[in-house]
């Protein structure tokens, strides 16, 4: 079940129903199976980019004209403020405004936790392990709508710079996971996260889901949209 998953997202809500990465601790790990699909609205991809410290959210890249005059400042810029450029020589205005980024959000069981969460992802490499997790050919989606691999996020403490690291297990899933799944699957809707609502209030009635499927690329490097086959044996 492969998927290409997108670059940044953040989510600073501080609600334990969600996960980010910068929620870690220094020598802290989590350990989560990524439940469901984009198909019945529990995987979502697109941009985002902040207001004022909020989130906004699309299942396509925003064009210029309809953020520029309301997104952020990049870290460090704002009116007024300056930098000092070491090619001219001379403080120069630090005005950059950001740009929208790609993220991905799904649902995951957690270990630690003891409950459903919803999974948000925000650093290149780790995304990059991710992605290469969930390419695998072994990598796939169980009837129960669970993927068959657990992944375990953690924060060491390796200075200078903030670490995240990454690795995948392959787990067939436990009778509780799935028991704990069905009973919650009907009340999780990832696809709220585009109008800023509450995921865990369920599907609206007249919910539909945005945006196109992720897909993987070939061998020969063409797209294709991703399978939820789940191989009968050789999984567990």
């Amino acid at each position: 079940m492969p998927f290409n998953l997108p670059a940044e997202y953040h989510d600073k809500s501080g609600d334990n129903r969600y996960f980010n990465l910068s929620s870690l601790s220094k020598d802290e790990e989590i350990t989560l199976r990524p439940c469901g699909t984009f198909e019945d609205g529990h995987w979502i991809h697109g941009f985002v980019y902040w207001v004022d410290g909020q989130p906004k959210r699309s299942p396509v890249k925003p064009l210029l004209k309809d953020y520029i005059d309301e997104i952020d400042y990049k870290f460090g810029h704002g009116p007024g403020k300056t930098r000092y450029d070491e090619k001219a020589k001379k403080e120069v205005p630090a005005e950059d405004k950001k740009s929208p980024d790609k993220f991905v959000s799904f649902p995951a069981i957690c270990k630690e936790r003891k409950n459903i969460v919803v999974v948000t992802i925000d650093k290149p490499g780790v995304l990059k392990d991710l992605e290469q997790a969930l390419a695998r050919e072994d990598t796939a989606l169980t009837p129960d709508g669970l993927l068959n691999i657990k992944i375990i996020f953690g924060r060491p403490e390796i200075k200078p710079a903030r670490y995240y690291s990454a690795h995948t297990v392959q787990a067939k899933p436990t009778q509780g996971e799935i028991t704990n799944w069905k009973k919650a699957k009907d009340t999780i809707w990832t696809q709220a996260l585009f109008s800023g609502s509450d995921p865990f209030a369920g599907k609206p009635a007249d919910a539909s889901v945005e945006g196109l499927p992720p897909t993987s690329r070939d061998e020969l490097g063409a797209d294709k949209e991703i399978s939820d086959a789940m191989p009968d044996e050789g999984w567990g």
